[in-house]
């Protein structure tokens, strides 16, 4: 998510926790989101929000991390990666691939 996008879900009333770094490989800095009204956190705080947009996959090892029946928004190439798929219904997570 760009700084321009966490402002806009900002002002439509959404609070954003982004993970802090997790713009490094974009080119943004924890002060461009600070500055667009996001809360930076460390990871497991921000996999704790009712939604979470990943970009890559989650891993084995984060998905103790996510929030039961939260919502998970990410490339999941669900026919390719059937065991992830399990391993998410079983935390009750609303996924959208």
């Amino acid at each position: 998510m760009t700084p321009t996008v966490t402002a806009a879900l900002i002002k439509k009333g959404f609070t954003v926790n982004i993970e802090s770094g997790a713009g490094i490989e974009a080119r943004f800095r924890n002060d461009d989101y600070a500055a667009a009204g996001a809360k930076l956190t460390d990871k497991n705080t921000a996999f704790k929000s009712d939604i979470v947009l990943k970009v890559r996959q989650p891993m084995d090892s984060e998905l103790a991390n996510f929030k039961e029946n939260g919502n998970l928004i990410s490339f999941l190439y669900p026919a390719l990666n059937k065991p992830l798929i399990e391993k998410l219904a079983e935390k009750k997570l609303t996924v959208f691939g």
